[in-house]
């Protein structure tokens, strides 16, 4: 495990020469990044340039508008932590693509990234269609009844979603 906190790698030749350091070390699996200014084409060089060998990776307290949906695409990524990023809802949508083509991805942490209803609601139906995420974290998030109706579309059995949405009080 890498764990780097407070540092400014938001030059993109100091996070190149991070990478090229850990390019050869086949038993590191987990990357953690906190409050480290990362930006849009920092998370694009590390979702190009991470070594294989990495399942997990933490990205905390970014600035707004940096697009993390490209570490979302790893194919060997188990679980990914996304933290305090201030997510948009544009970047949500993001999130939500980079799901439907991820086929190792089981946990994903949305903690306090400022999504409301606009950005969770995709993301929770989103779940109907996705057979491994088994975590989906969006504490701290000011969702409402909205992003809860979603998340009990998403659980629940097709059926009982169609039943629901039957109306006209047919005796069952």
């Amino acid at each position: 495990v890498v764990d780097i906190r407070g540092g400014k790698i938001c030059d993109a030749g100091a996070l190149s020469a991070l990478l090229a350091a850990l390019a050869s070390n086949a038993s590191l699996f987990a990357l953690r990044f906190w409050q480290c200014a990362l930006s849009s084409d920092g998370i694009n060089l590390l979702s190009q340039a991470l070594p294989e060998s990495v399942t997990s990776i933490s990205i905390g307290a970014e600035d707004d508008g940096v697009a993390l949906s490209p570490l979302l695409k790893l194919p060997k990524l188990t679980t990914a932590s996304l933290r305090c990023c201030a997510v948009a809802t544009q970047e949500a949508l993001a999130i939500e693509a980079s799901l439907s083509t991820n086929p190792c991805l089981i946990s994903l942490s949305l903690f306090s990234c400022g999504l409301g209803d606009e950005g969770a609601v995709p993301l929770l139906r989103s779940l109907r269609h996705n057979s491994t995420l088994t975590f989906l974290g969006l504490a701290s998030n000011r969702l409402s009844d909205a992003s809860a109706r979603a998340v009990l579309e998403a659980v629940a059995p097709e059926s009982t979603t169609n039943e629901a949405g039957k109306s006209g009080g047919e005796a069952g």
